[in-house]
Parts: C-alpha cells; sequence; structure tokens
C-alpha cells in the first residue's frame, strides 16, 4: 500500500458571499478578517489581476488615501504582520521593498477557483463556488473610493462570468436532451441576473420548447412583478408579444403523453396531513382515491420520449464499506468509522458519495430479493459506486492510525492508499479527509467532521445502528434509537431528522416539532444532510421555497435516489409535470432493486404511483393506465399498485375493470375503502345514483365507513335534493354547510362563513398551509359575491387572494386569482378578457377548482365557441368526487355540455347528457323543475 501522508491544513478564502476565512484556528480566524482593511488587502491580493504581485504604493493609495506616506506603510506593515503571523509567515510574498503577493499554494481562494474552472470549461463546478455576489455587503472604512469602485467592478465581472456560465449549461443541456437540466440553469441565469431581459426572454423561449406553458407564464409574472415592484416599469413591447403568443397557445386537453417503452415510469401517497389540505370539515380523513391520487397540476404534457437512465457523473461515486477496528480486542467503532468518514468525504466538491444509509436500504434489498447474505461491497457496487474506500484502524503511538485502501470495484484492483493518525477517531478522519482531498485537488473541508455531526461516539452509534434497523423493517427499534441518539447529543441534527421521519411511519404524518428541531441543528450537518433537512421541512410547510431546494439537492447529488424522488414529487406539487417526469424515472433507473422482494422502503413504488398521479392530474388518463399497469406488471402481489391501478380505471369510466383490479388490491391487502364504497364511487360517476344512496346510507348506518354520509351528501346534491342534503348531520360541517347554502339561495351568509374559515386560516403557525386554505376560501367568498351580485370587493380579493396565494407551494393556489378576475370581467359583461382570465385559473383540467372549468364553460358558450366548451368542460367529469371538484356538481356540468354539443349541432351528444340531467334531476327540489323540464323537453324532440 502506498502510503499519502497528510499535510499541515491549508486556508481558504471564501469571497462569493461574505467573505469568510477558514483553516486552522477558525476563531482566530474569524478575529483576523473582521478588521475591514486585513480582510480588504487578503482579498485584493488573491484576487486582483493581473494575479501575482502588487505594488505597496497601490495598496496604500487604495486603503491608506488620507494618511501621509510613514502612517500609511506602517500600517501596510502592521496588517501583513498579522497575516503572516496568524496563517503562515511564508503565505505572505514580497518582491524587495517594492510589492507584495500570495502564496496560491498556501491559499486557496474561490474566486480564483471560480475562473480556473470556468477557463477549463468545467461551467458546473464554477458554479458551484458561485453562492453569492463577490464580497457581498463589503465596506471599507476610510477606503479611497478606487477600491470601491473595484469591488464593484469585480462583482459585476463575476456576476456576468456566472450568468454566461449557466446559460451556455443550458444550452448543452437542451442540446443533450436534458429538458429538466436546461431548465434548471435557465432559471438559475436569471436569477443571477433577475433584471437582465435577455436572459428572461431566453428562458421563456427555452420553456416554451420543451412544452412548459406554466412555468414559462410565471417566469414572466415573476420578472414583470419585480420590474414594477423595483423600478415601476413594463417589460419591453417583445417580451410582452412573446409571453401574449405562450398564453394563446392551445393546452392539448386529454392528450397522451408518449413514454419510451424501456422507461420505467410514476403516485405517491399522500404526504399532507388532511386538515391542512384546504378547506374540509373537521375529522375528515381522506378516502382512498385522494390518498392514492393527491400529487400535482397543469393539463399540457408534450408527447415525447424521455431520457431514461443515469445522469451523467463526471467525478467518481465513492462508497465507504468495511473498515476493521484492531484498536482493542471488543473494538466497536468500526461501523461508526464508516459512516463517519462517507459524512465528511462527501463534503469534497469533487466526488459523489454514497451514503451510508443508503448502502444500508441496497444491502436490505439485496438481501430481500435473492434471500441470501449481502455484503455493503455488494451494495456499493449495485448502488452505482465506481470505486469502494476499505481499511483498518489500529492504536497509534498519540491515539489511532487509520489506514485506507482505494478500490476499483470494476476489477477489484487497488488504486491508492491513504493513511493519517489522530487523537481519536475524529481526528484521523478529518487528516485522512485533508489527504484525500489533496490528493483530488479539492478543497479541504473548513470544519472538523465533528461540527457537522456529533463529536459524541455514543450517540453516532445509536444513531448508525438507528439507520440499520429501519432498513431492516424495524421501525419500533429505529425510533428508539433516534431518540437516544439525540437524547445523547441534544445537537445532532440527523438523529433529529430521522426521528422525525420514521415518527411520520408510525404515526401517519409528519412530526413537524422534530423537523423543526432539525431544521434549527442544520448548521451541525453536511451541505446534503442540511438540503435534505430544509426540503423535507420546507414540502412538509407546503412553503415555494421547497421547490428551488429539491433542485439544489437532485443537481448537488444526482446519484443520489432520495435527491431525484424529491425533486419530482415538489415539481408534481408545484405543477411543472415536465420537469417531474425525468428524476422520477431516474428514481426507478437507480432504485429499480427494491421493486424485487419485499424491502422497507420501496422508493421505486412510490415513484411509479406519483408519476401516475401526475399523469392523472394533466388528464392524460391512458398514460396513467398504461404506467399504473406496468407498476402492476412488476409488483404483481402488491395491494398498492393494484390499487392505484383500480382509481386510474375508475376516473377513465372503466367500471368493470377498475372493480376486478379493486377486488385483487383488496385481497393482497384489505383496502380501508370498503367494496361497497368504491361501488357506490363507480355508481356516483355513471349517473346510477339509486345504487349510490342504497350502498351509503347502508354503509352510515352500519358505522363501517366513515366517510359513508360525507359520500351521500355528495350524491343528493348531484340530483338537486338540497333540503334532503341539508338535513344529514354531516351537511352541519364545513365546507359542506357554506357550500349548501350558496347553493340553497344564501349566498350572503356562505360568504360569511368562508370568510371566516379564509380568517381562521390566518392563525396556524405553517404559512404555507394558511396560504393554501386561505386562497382556495377567499376564492369560494368571490363566488358568493358574484352570486350575490355584489362585485365591488372582487378586485381587492383577487389582489389578496394573488398574494396570499404566492405563499402557497401548491400551483392551484397562484392561479385562482384569474378566476376571481375572470368574474370581474364577466360581471362587465366582457366575454373575451373573462374567457382568458377563467383559462389562466386552470391548475389542473380534470382535478383542479373545476368551477373554474365551469366559468369558463359559460364563457365561451356566450362568445359561441361550443366546440372548445366541450374541450374544457369533459375533463371535469374525470376528477375525483370530493375534493376541488366538490364546488361544482356533475349533473351541472352535463347539463352544459349538453347546451354546447346542442350548439355544435351535435344533438347526439347533446342527448347523452341532457339524458344524465333528466335521470339526476327526476326528484329535484322545486327551485332545479325548470332547467329539470328544459331537459325532458329536448329529449322528448330528438
Amino acid at each position: 500500500m502506498t502510503d499519502v501522508f497528510p499535510e499541515p491544513p491549508g486556508f481558504q478564502l471564501h469571497t462569493f458571499g461574505s467573505l469568510r476565512l477558514t483553516g486552522r484556528d477558525s476563531a482566530g480566524l474569524s478575529a483576523l478578517v473582521s478588521q475591514p482593511k486585513r480582510a480588504a488587502l487578503l482579498a485584493y491580493l488573491a484576487v486582483a489581476r493581473p494575479r501575482g504581485f502588487h505594488r505597496r504604493d497601490t495598496l496604500l493609495a487604495l486603503l491608506w488615501p488620507d494618511s501621509d506616506a510613514v502612517r500609511a506603510r506602517h500600517a501596510l506593515s502592521q496588517v501583513v504582520y498579522l497575516l503572516r503571523r496568524t496563517l503562515t509567515w511564508e503565505i505572505m510574498l514580497s518582491q524587495g521593498d517594492e510589492a507584495l503577493g500570495l502564496d496560491g499554494g498556501r491559499l486557496w481562494c474561490d474566486a480564483v477557483a471560480f475562473e480556473e474552472a470556468l477557463a477549463a470549461e468545467r461551467r458546473a463546478d464554477a458554479l458551484e463556488l458561485y453562492r453569492g455576489e463577490f464580497l457581498a455587503g463589503f465596506f471599507v472604512p476610510d477606503a479611497s473610493p478606487e477600491l470601491d469602485e473595484w469591488i464593484a467592478s469585480e462583482r459585476g465581472r463575476f456576476r456576468s462570468m456566472a450568468t454566461a456560465a449557466a446559460r451556455a449549461l443550458a444550452a448543452q443541456e437542451e442540446a443533450a436532451g436534458d429538458a429538466a437540466g436546461a431548465a434548471h440553469w435557465a432559471r438559475r441565469a436569471v436569477t443571477l441576473a433577475p433584471d437582465d431581459e435577455q436572459g428572461v426572454r431566453a428562458l421563456l423561449g427555452l420553456l416554451r420548447r420543451l412544452g412548459d406553458r406554466t412555468g414559462a407564464l410565471r417566469a414572466y409574472d415573476d420578472f414583470a412583478r419585480r420590474l414594477k415592484e423595483q423600478f415601476d416599469i413594463e417589460p419591453s413591447a417583445e417580451l410582452r408579444e412573446l409571453a401574449a403568443e405562450i398564453q394563446r397557445a392551445p393546452a392539448a386537453l386529454g392528450s397522451t403523453v408518449a413514454v419510451a417503452p424501456s422507461a420505467p415510469a410514476v403516485l405517491s401517497p399522500a404526504r399532507t396531513p388532511p386538515e391542512l389540505a384546504g378547506p374540509a370539515r373537521p375529522g375528515r380523513s381522506w378516502t382512498v382515491p385522494a390518498i392514492v391520487l393527491v400529487a400535482a397540476l397543469v393539463a399540457v404534457l408534450l408527447p415525447r420520449l424521455v431520457r431514461v437512465g443515469r445522469p451523467a457523473l463526471s467525478s467518481p461515486i465513492l462508497a465507504v464499506a468495511a473498515i476493521n477496528d484492531f484498536t482493542h480486542p471488543e473494538a466497536t467503532a468500526a461501523p461508526v468509522l464508516a459512516d463517519l468518514l462517507s459524512t465528511s468525504l462527501a463534503r469534497l466538491p469533487s466526488v459523489q458519495v454514497i451514503a451510508t444509509s443508503r448502502l444500508y436500504e441496497v444491502q436490505s434489498q439485496l438481501e430481500a430479493s435473492t434471500h441470501a447474505a449481502a455484503t455493503l461491497y455488494d451494495a456499493a457496487r449495485q448502488a452505482g459506486a465506481s470505486q469502494l474506500i476499505e481499511g483498518s484502524l489500529h492504536p497509534g503511538p498519540n491515539g489511532v492510525r487509520l489506514d485506507l485502501q482505494l478500490i476499483d470495484i470494476a476489477n477489484g484492483a487497488i488504486r491508492k492508499g491513504y493513511r493519517a493518525e489522530g487523537a481519536d477517531l475524529f481526528a484521523a478522519v478529518d487528516q485522512v479527509t485533508t489527504v484525500i482531498a489533496r490528493d483530488l485537488g479539492a478543497p479541504v473541508p473548513a470544519e472538523p467532521v465533528g461540527e457537522v455531526t456529533t463529536r459524541s461516539l455514543v450517540a453516532y452509534r445509536l444513531y448508525q445502528e438507528g439507520l440499520r434497523a429501519y432498513y431492516q423493517m424495524d421501525v419500533t427499534a429505529a425510533a428508539r434509537l433516534f431518540r437516544a441518539a439525540l437524547e445523547e447529543d441534544t445537537a445532532f441534527a440527523m438523529a433529529a431528522y430521522w426521528a422525525a421521519q420514521v415518527s411520520a411511519i408510525q404515526h401517519h404524518q409528519a412530526d413537524l416539532p422534530l423537523l423543526e428541531r432539525a431544521a434549527r441543528l442544520a448548521d451541525r450537518a453536511t451541505d446534503r444532510e442540511r438540503l435534505f433537512i430544509r426540503e423535507t421541512l420546507t414540502e412538509q410547510r407546503m412553503e415555494p421555497a421547497a421547490l428551488a431546494v429539491a433542485e439544489t439537492l437532485a443537481f448537488r447529488y444526482p446519484a443520489d435516489p432520495d435527491g431525484q424522488f424529491a425533486l419530482g414529487r415538489v415539481r408534481v406539487d408545484a405543477g411543472e409535470f415536465l420537469g417531474a417526469v425525468e428524476p422520477l424515472e431516474r428514481v426507478l433507473a437507480m432504485d429499480s432493486l427494491s421493486l424485487s422482494g419485499h424491502p422497507a422502503h420501496c422508493r421505486a413504488c412510490d415513484a411509479y404511483l406519483e408519476l401516475v398521479g401526475a399523469y392523472v392530474w394533466a388528464d392524460s388518463l391512458p398514460a396513467a393506465e398504461r404506467i399504473a399497469h406496468r407498476f402492476v406488471s412488476r409488483q404483481p402481489t402488491s395491494g398498492q399498485a393494484w390499487l392505484g391501478l383500480a382509481y386510474v380505471l375508475e376516473l377513465a369510466g372503466q367500471d368493470s375493470a377498475a372493480l376486478e383490479a379493486y377486488r385483487v388490491a383488496d385481497s393482497l391487502a384489505p383496502a380501508s375503502l370498503p367494496q361497497d364504497a368504491f361501488r357506490a364511487q363507480l355508481a356516483i360517476r355513471r349517473g346510477d345514483y339509486a345504487e349510490a344512496d342504497i350502498r351509503l346510507r347502508r354503509l352510515a348506518s352500519e358505522h363501517s365507513w366513515a366517510e359513508a354520509e360525507w359520500f351521500l351528501a355528495i350524491s343528493l346534491r348531484n340530483q338537486g335534493r338540497m333540503r334532503e342534503t341539508m338535513a344529514l348531520p354531516v351537511a352541519r360541517q364545513e365546507p359542506m354547510r357554506s357550500l349548501l347554502l350558496l347553493e340553497t339561495g344564501h349566498p350572503r351568509e356562505a360568504a360569511a362563513r368562508f370568510a371566516a374559515m379564509a380568517a381562521t386560516a390566518m392563525f396556524t403557525r405553517l404559512p404555507g398551509h394558511a396560504a393554501r386554505n386561505r386562497a382556495f376560501t377567499l376564492t369560494h367568498v368571490a363566488t358568493c359575491l358574484t352570486a350575490l351580485g355584489d362585485t365591488a370587493k372582487l378586485a381587492a380579493l383577487a389582489d389578496t387572494v394573488e398574494a396570499v396565494g404566492a405563499g402557497s407551494l401548491f400551483g392551484r393556489d397562484r392561479l385562482l386569482h384569474h378566476y376571481i378576475r375572470g368574474l370581474l370581467f364577466a360581471a362587465r359583461r366582457q366575454r373575451a378578457p373573462a374567457a382568458e382570465e377563467y383559462r389562466q385559473a386552470i391548475f389542473s383540467w380534470n382535478l383542479g377548482y373545476t368551477r373554474a372549468n365551469y366559468a369558463l364553460g359559460k364563457a365561451l358558450l356566450e362568445l359561441n365557441r361550443p366546440t372548445e366548451a366541450v374541450r374544457v368542460l369533459q375533463p371535469a367529469l374525470r376528477g375525483s368526487l370530493e375534493a376541488s371538484n366538490l364546488y361544482i356538481t356533475r349533473t351541472e356540468l352535463h347539463e352544459m355540455l349538453a347546451q354546447a354539443f346542442a350548439l355544435a349541432d351535435q344533438s347526439d351528444s347533446a342527448a347523452a347528457h341532457y339524458l344524465s340531467v333528466e335521470r339526476a334531476w327526476r326528484g329535484a327540489d322545486p327551485p332545479l323543475r325548470e332547467r329539470y323540464l328544459a331537459a325532458k323537453q329536448y329529449l322528448a324532440g330528438h
């Protein structure tokens, strides 16, 4: 084995963002750069061009312009002395008394590394270094204006270089067919130069070519709002016209999305507690359709083939496997050491490290699928590692010695050896990390590994045993071990994070206090772990920031299936369906092993369900059905897979096939939804309300399904039997009570109730959920006010909903204000603008707020565009019965569809829908009698 002994660690000067100096003696370094002139001298010598030596006269004029020559030279000498004493004497170079410079081998600078990476066309690496503007917020009192000008000039130069790099990467990824990557870098370019209209125009053009109409319009709205708020101007006429062209582009309603035959594709169970998912009556849990199918947005999905497989990675993929402990006969440090070293190496920007938790997961999957013992070496190879680190821990003269080997997994050859010594396990890991970092040419991590994990071996051992228990399906033991680790070290961020994750499994809802505690401790975690903590918390809180965090996580760690899954899931929630497909398919490619056997965590199963859900929300039911069938073919004994297929078939109106799939699911894993309940829902969809009512009343009387009375109320509303619905106990619960008041001619009282619900939502400590609930309930207020004829408040209400909805991750909430603006235009009889606003309000054509579909259909009929009306109304019948679709009845949709078909001279189709109306409203309350007779009269004439 070749020994590579550690060198004394160097120093790192971070100039992007706030100025920092890291290395040995972090307290002393912080004190050194706390003095602005010392920090300015260091930054100038490191960054100013031409690189190398700089005349003392120049430095004196920049930093001490108002001092006489003697005092200025004395001040400079003092600063140089302090820098040499605190860093190393050799770090400051001199050319006699004329010039000063720095030894770049002893002081690494991010700005210099940034330019070197760009020169080598390693643009992604360069942008990884660019973490804020050059010397952001930095100011030197009493310095010359020339120094300020130099900082401003360099700030602009670096920003321009970073922006150009992001644009080049966007073009490169688009040319390679990576839609998600292209969109990521184009958005990064706009973030770097938010006032540059050229970049915004490029982003809109790219998103337009990729078919992401919603994303393009959102990017334009963000830019226009920024210009208005900061400069009180509008975008150029050219950009406004481009946005208008994108807005006018027809949406491919109900289109089938092409999927590559070999591409595994994706719905996961709902992740948001039902009581936080929108206005719902207290105590009501979501039904299986909602649990299985809650996931996402919008109806525009381009037919295209998507690339499948692992992302291309230029850096090596490392895994840390077995490390033998020879420090004493009963040593137990080795399992902890492997995870500790993996965590430490994961901080190096030039390598990808497979987390130990991932190795445990793959190991359990291998054992479940092969029914044989699997080693961590086997797991590393299966997880995609190209190189493996293993070795041994020995007693040392001053503590412990760590001997490691770097092994090529493909052929088993030893590529290199490393040795490090330290006073204890943590020090040895820090030293060997420094050795490996220098060997790879990577910056040495700024902090000791104990600062981003725990300094307690006991806590680390408990944490590591908790991971093993979790991936061996022993959730109870895992929960106990993670909490014990947290008790041992109350600042152990990842122990808190995993305790929260396990609690969510045990109690079927997120443990937000534990997650928030993990977030408060996240500074004591690695970048990867910090991102996972923040992504999980922001998503659970429904905060818009979840999207940006998930994108950063996935693109920074492309070999991590958890990061890819988080990105796909959050993009679905935010409505970026096209962007969700590729990361979810990457999960399937990376985690296909979890589909074999019965592992504790089948991430690929979640990915299948998530993609099915995305296609369902996009009203591309044939694509959703095809993927659901593929999931069933991969896991024919999974009740979850069959249940997902059953509900896709239900939405598609394939009753017999849906019922058969449901029976198979129930036989494999008894479903929480009784078969009578599933049959009742099928009956409501096909308009057989008599059968539905019989089944639902029986379920209610037997107390065998908690939702029976709720769905009975839905069935009776569809039949126009409002008085009978009002008599049900469930009708006293919100939002059913307010909805019935609106539908029975009491819009003022309904508006007051919805407004009270919106006010109550403000008091939740979860701002994302508060935004979601307030935006939705205030939209109902607008509907009630319109029914009342009171449109004076609509403009202000629309502005409020727009502002409030922007605080929610859920894409629907950011669009609802368009519906209210449509109501205002309609009240003014401005039908074309009303139709356009209603169209922009559409979140999902079949699972969104389908009252917007109804309003848009009405506006299109008034504009004598019946064919378009048919296209926007039909999807609303393919949605849920009890969620956003609750706010318009299926019978009203059938009635308007009949009118649209009649106006389009398609009498047979009109008759079919009028027949649904006639059958539903035969026993309706008197207010609906005239509309019932109109349907009956049309049928009599045809």
